[in-house]
């Protein structure tokens, strides 16, 4: 149930110098212990006796007018039934208890607060104190009460949102005529939906109820934290849950605490960092809904259309579905080249372009990173972090918690809720609750044991290094710095460096990596084997302990490896890589960033290592029914004789470059493929990708001369961008400088596989698949006599064509990624270390 009064004040001073974020505003104590009156005056501004209010500037004093109204947005809204609108030009007394013997030295400016119950005319509220009691003076109380209310509402007309069931709330957005989801009913035509920025209230008296459909669900109610104030004057803090037990300390009156339980008549509270124990005769105890979840998702970008946009299935404007979406603030889970946004819709995920929108303005990604802002002047608010959103309200010159940030923008926490300042307008974040709290700390260290804070890095980096707890972590401003155990995930495309400091290759956003050992200014990482390091700006260090999302294997129900990849944001998509593994056990999770070793064991994928220059037998014929089976509109339908004509004229695997082309140009249907005739985004650069691509006047002059070049750069042993001739992973291969997407690799493979399972699975593993090292002497053959012909410059891989028995040895005759030799190379045979592939 839901309860709010709302006390209403002309006293504008008091009013606006008042902010609350999760909890209700701080109110002013006639007491100012420690205080000197002389500083009380530097800081306040003197309203009757005793009584002071943080000051203001007076230029906002002359904006604001005498209707400005304050108010507290509760945090949940389920266990409340009704709100209650108080009219109170007064400040009011609060109290312990529903007595007047019970009044406390605090007060209450006139705003919206949470009502707990009611008892007569005392109404139990929520305050910085925890649960207070008010006296209702003169009992001037419009009530508007709130039920759920589990119906459809078809509404006739466009009605504005509302935070709360008060005319003044209302937002910048507006609900055109639909039919909507209800979740709660008020009187005089209040009606709380579901909307697109949650659930928020419309007025409307013409709409038409509906039932709604039958459904299945349930809602589960929220959970709930046990929490107390302290009504002693000091309550000892104890070792044990007796009189007993040895004093730890004592918690001060009105003290807000936590607590885990009650046994006995005692509390179990966490007391520096310990397990202790308080009576309960001496806490007023209640309950408090558990912070809900965030209001944007992390890792999203937020969009402002300012004209309908168009819906696309992909990031091309040929694959436009029919469908458009209205202007409105749109969330967007990533972004493509400049202007292609990927938002959720009712046909789900989809792309729009915001060129398509004159205006139209979207901002950076959205991280969730908690702290306080110092406003050093009267601050104004928004509804959106956009350029073109209008002043809502403003804020006084104080301490002010943020718990997001994008570009330009932080989200605090306001009376009206969550809304966004912009960033000029605040001094570098700090860690401090001002001055009704205890300053804290902003380095810290956390184990399974709690969390120390410490007043300077050098301090705080001691205590990390010595702990024992392989859990443990440093943070500073709630960024995480150090970890004994975790990995890190790069924010923006990045470099990998080898251990000498060359530069070796480079990964998108969210790409995750193994960290090994971390520095001010490097981490280093394990990446497909591989060690290495990144610059420590161009990462998030995640602890396992945190237990965040995070990339995995697995082996589905037909046997098949599926890679499912975390993209940052809450969501996953799931790669199928080929065929398992036969060891791993069918739905378990196997966290690994080394695709060749799963569980500790060989998983080599075999057409992501094998070479690219072995031939493969798939005609012209199975290659056009193979494309027509899994994509009917495709344009490539038609092209496998100029696939097999290529790989045969440049010695490459045409299952491969089938699936090259199909990876990069979506089955020959995005725009470069379509209207450049270019199916492998040959010059193709991520920061304009349409106009650096190559053209070609046919598909078949395209498909030619791609095979032509990948088979004169990539799988050259003289070229710099040769680390081995199969697609691979981020440490070699292909992979390694083709894309920036460490599982491009992947992701051919498994076009490889689905090729090949069609035909009957007749290439894969058609020969052993071995490595072979850097420095091992290849040989040509000549009657059986091994001659000397190349030394490898670098490890590889090769396949096992046969075994040749000779005065030295035997000899394997082996794959050779130099087309001159035309795989007619040897090494001998304790040269190849064969490995295990599915």
């Amino acid at each position: 149930m839901k309860k709010q009064i709302k006390l209403v004040s002309t006293n504008v001073s008091i009013a606006l110098a008042m902010l609350c974020s999760s909890a209700p505003v701080h109110a002013q104590s006639n007491k100012t212990s420690g205080t000197t009156e002389e500083e009380i005056k530097t800081r306040f501004d003197y309203i009757d006796e005793g009584t002071y209010t943080k000051k203001i500037e007076p230029s906002m004093r002359n904006v604001v007018t005498t209707k400005t109204l304050i108010r507290s947005l509760s945090l949940d809204e389920s266990s409340y039934s009704y709100i209650a609108y108080i009219h109170n030009n007064d400040r009011l007394s609060l109290h312990l208890n529903p007595n007047v013997d019970s009044v406390t030295n605090s007060t209450v400016s006139p705003q919206n607060l949470q009502v707990y119950q009611t008892n007569g005319e005392w109404i139990q509220v929520r305050t910085w104190l925890g649960p207070m009691w008010i006296r209702n003076v003169n009992g001037a109380v419009e009530e508007i009460k709130a039920t759920p209310y589990r119906k459809q509402l078809k509404l006739a007309e466009r009605v504005s949102l509302h935070d709360l069931p008060f005319e003044e709330t209302k937002r910048t957005e507006s609900i055109a005529p639909q039919t909507v989801q209800v979740v709660e009913k008020a009187n005089k035509g209040w009606f709380k939906i579901k909307t697109w920025v949650g659930e928020k209230w419309i007025y409307t008296t013409s709409g038409e109820i509906q039932e709604p459909p039958v459904r299945n669900d349930i809602i589960l109610p929220k959970p709930m934290a046990l929490k107390a104030v302290v009504n002693a004057t000091d309550l000892n803090v104890r070792s044990a849950p007796s009189t007993n037990g040895v004093v730890l300390g004592k918690l001060t009156q009105y003290s807000n605490i936590d607590v885990k339980e009650v046994q006995s008549g005692w509390a179990t509270i966490q007391y520096n960092n310990q397990t202790a124990y308080v009576s309960a005769a001496y806490l007023n105890l209640y309950q408090e809904p558990q912070p809900e979840t965030n209001v944007y998702k992390e890792g999203t970008m937020l969009l402002n259309s300012q004209s309908r946009l168009n819906l696309y299935r992909t990031p091309s404007s040929d694959t436009y579905v029919g469908a458009t979406v209205a202007p409105q603030v749109l969330t967007a889970s990533r972004r493509v080249d400049k202007y292609w946004y990927e938002i959720q819709t009712w046909l789900g995920p989809m792309f729009v372009n915001l060129e398509e929108s004159s205006g139209a303005e979207a901002t950076d990604v959205i991280t969730y990173s908690k702290g306080t802002l110092n406003l050093n002047k009267t601050t104004e608010i928004y509804d959106y972090p956009f350029a073109s959103s209008p002043v809502i309200q403003a804020v006084a010159a104080q301490p002010v918690p943020y718990v997001a940030k994008t570009k330009g923008y932080y989200l605090i926490e306001t009376w009206l809720g969550q809304k966004w300042i912009k960033s000029e307008e605040s001094s570098y974040p700090i860690i401090d609750g001002g001055s009704s709290e205890v300053p804290m700390s902003s380095y810290k260290v956390t184990t399974t044991k709690g969390s120390n804070y410490y007043k300077d890095l050098n301090t705080a980096k001691i205590n990390f290094v010595n702990s024992t707890d392989n859990d443990a972590y440093l943070t500073v401003n709630d960024a995480v710095i150090d970890m004994k155990n975790g990995f890190a995930r790069a924010n923006k495309v990045a470099d990998i460096y080898n251990l000498s400091g060359s530069k070796v290759t480079y990964v998108e956003a969210d790409t995750e990596m193994t960290v090994t050992k971390i520095t001010d200014d490097k981490v280093y990482i394990s990446y497909a084997g591989k060690d290495g390091f990144i610059a420590k700006v161009d990462v998030n260090l995640i602890p396992f302990a945190k237990g965040e999302n995070r990339s995995s294997f697995k082996k589905d129900s037909r046997g098949k490896l599926i890679h499912r990849i975390y993209k940052g944001n809450s969501s996953y998509y799931d790669l199928e890589v080929g065929t398992a593994p036969d060891y791993l056990v069918t739905g378990q999770q196997y966290y690994t960033y080394n695709p060749k070793q799963i569980d500790g064991k060989d998983s080599y994928q075999y057409f992501m290592y094998m070479p690219i220059r072995m031939k493969a037998s798939y005609t012209a014929e199975e290659i056009d029914n193979y494309i027509r089976a899994n994509s009917p509109d495709s344009p490539l339908i038609g092209t496998g004789k100029y696939f097999v004509g290529a790989a045969n004229k440049y010695n490459i695997n045409v299952g491969y470059f089938l699936a090259h082309a199909i990876h990069e140009s979506a089955w020959g249907k995005s725009k470069i493929a379509k209207e450049k005739n270019n199916l492998f985004g040959f010059k193709a650069v991520d920061s304009n990708p349409y106009d650096g691509a190559a053209a070609f006047a046919t598909l078949e002059e395209g498909i030619y001369y791609c095979a032509d070049y990948i088979s004169k750069n990539y799988i050259n042993t003289s070229d710099w961008r040769y680390n081995g001739g199969f697609v691979g992973d981020k440490a070699e291969g292909m992979n390694v400088y083709y894309a920036s997407d460490a599982y491009w690799g992947e992701k051919i493979a498994g076009h490889m596989n689905k090729l090949d399972n069609m035909y009957g699975n007749r290439e894969r593993k058609k020969y052993p698949l071995g490595k072979v090292s850097a420095g091992v002497t290849a040989y040509t053959m000549s009657n059986n006599n091994p001659i000397n012909a190349k030394k490898l410059a670098i490890g590889t891989y090769a396949l096992k064509l046969s075994e040749v028995q000779t005065s030295q040895g035997a000899f394997y005759q082996i794959t050779s990624d130099d087309a001159v030799y035309n795989n007619q190379l040897y090494i001998k045979s304790s040269d190849f270390k064969t490995v295990s592939s599915y």
